[in-house]
């Protein structure tokens, strides 16, 4: 019985972790990598610095999911992570961020989550957040920049 009170109190914490989803999403031709940890409410999207993918937030959004309970969602830009690079950029004015929110915004339709929404952008992802809370005012409930590039930097 001694053995079962260990078992059950060493590894109970270690069930009660929130399940997150691994998905790619078929963008048109290639696939984008998002990671989501359902809960309830707005969803939280965060946006990772140049050079990095969405793996960044790993280790806080456990955290975060236990306090707030809602969906977070990080995910990785095209070519970075686990995402495919676009084979249909052709020249270099064809990457960047104008692109990258296309990318984005057909993969959060795609999986469901195109109406209200929270950004957490960290560096150059605040380029991205920024552009996309003004494409959509109405959907983009707040915005926290965490040491982001801004457009008049």
């Amino acid at each position: 019985m001694r053995y079962f009170n260990f078992l059950v109190i060493f590894f109970f914490p270690l069930l009660m972790h929130s399940q997150s989803s691994d998905t790619l999403v078929d963008i048109g031709g290639y696939k984008i990598h998002f990671n989501i940890m359902k809960g309830k409410g707005t969803p939280i999207l965060f946006e990772a610095g140049a050079g990095n993918d969405g793996s960044v937030w790993d280790n806080i959004l456990e955290k975060i999911h236990k306090v707030t309970g809602t969906t977070l969602i990080t995910y990785d830009r095209s070519g970075f992570g686990k995402s495919e690079l676009n084979p249909n950029l052709k020249s270099d004015t064809d990457f960047g961020i104008l692109n990258g929110i296309k990318e984005l915004e057909t993969g959060l339709s795609k999986l469901g989550y195109d109406n209200d929404i929270i950004l957490v952008s960290h560096s150059y992802g605040g380029l991205y957040n920024l552009l996309y809370a003004n494409k959509h005012p109405k959907k983009v409930k707040s915005v926290v920049l965490i040491d982001v590039t801004l457009n008049n930097f």
